[in-house]
C-alpha cells in the first residue's frame, strides 16, 4: 500500500512525458512529490518488508534520470523573442498578441519570460493570448476583433499543428490578420510571421 503514491507518480511521470503537449513544467509535479514519497517511503520500511536496499535502488535510479534537467535552460527563442519585443515597443506597438501555440518555438509562456527578460522600462507592454478561446468557448468574432484592436500579433511560421486543441482557429487568425494588417519585421525572427497595426 506505501507503493500507491510512488505508482501514482509514476503514472503521472509516464502520462505527461508522453503527450503531445510535452512540456518540462509539466513535470514539476513529479520534481517535488518524488523526494516526498521516497522519504515516506524510507520511514515506512521498517514496519514492512521492503528493505532499504530497494529503496536506494529506486532512490539511485531517479537520481539518474534527473541527469538531463542539470543542464543550462535553452534561452535562445527567449532571447530571440525579447529582442523583437524590444523592437515592437521602441516602434510605439505595446499591445501583443499570440495568435498560436508551440511547446518550444512560439507559446505565451515563452513571450511573458521574454517580457520579463527585457524588463520594465518605460511604458508597459500588454502581452495577450487567442489560442485559447477555442477552448474556453469564446465567440470567434470576439477573438478577431482582439487581433484589430492589438499592434501586433505573432505566429510561428510554419503554423504548428501541435496541440491541435490550442491551434485549431491559426489559420482563420493567420487570414484574419493578413487581410487586416501589415506584416513585418520579416528579418527579426525567421520562423515567425509578425502583423501590426497599417
Amino acid at each position: 500500500m506505501c507503493f500507491v503514491p510512488l505508482a501514482a507518480l509514476g503514472a503521472y511521470l509516464l502520462i505527461s512525458s508522453t503527450s503531445a503537449n510535452a512540456e518540462l513544467r509539466m513535470l514539476l509535479p513529479v520534481m517535488i512529490g518524488m523526494p516526498y514519497t521516497l522519504a515516506l517511503l524510507w520511514k515506512r520500511t521498517s514496519d514492512h518488508r521492503v528493505s532499504r536496499g530497494w529503496i536506494a535502488v529506486v532512490a539511485s535510479v531517479l537520481l539518474l534520470a534527473s541527469i538531463p534537467e542539470i543542464r543550462r535552460p535553452q534561452l535562445d527563442a527567449s532571447v530571440s523573442i525579447a529582442g523583437l519585443l524590444q523592437q515592437l515597443k521602441e516602434d510605439g506597438h505595446e499591445r501583443i498578441l499570440v495568435a498560436t501555440d508551440s511547446p518550444y518555438a512560439l507559446n505565451i509562456e515563452l513571450v511573458r519570460l521574454a517580457k520579463a527578460i527585457m524588463g520594465e522600462q518605460g511604458r508597459p507592454l500588454n502581452v495577450s493570448t487567442i489560442v485559447y478561446d477555442d477552448i474556453h468557448a469564446v465567440d470567434p468574432a470576439l477573438s478577431l476583433k482582439r487581433i484589430d484592436e492589438s499592434d501586433a500579433v505573432l505566429f510561428e511560421q510554419p503554423l504548428p499543428s501541435v496541440p491541435d486543441f490550442t491551434n485549431r482557429r491559426s489559420a482563420e487568425y493567420l487570414q484574419h490578420a493578413e487581410s487586416t494588417k501589415m506584416r513585418g519585421y520579416a528579418e527579426a525572427a525567421s520562423d515567425l510571421l509578425i502583423y501590426v497595426v497599417k
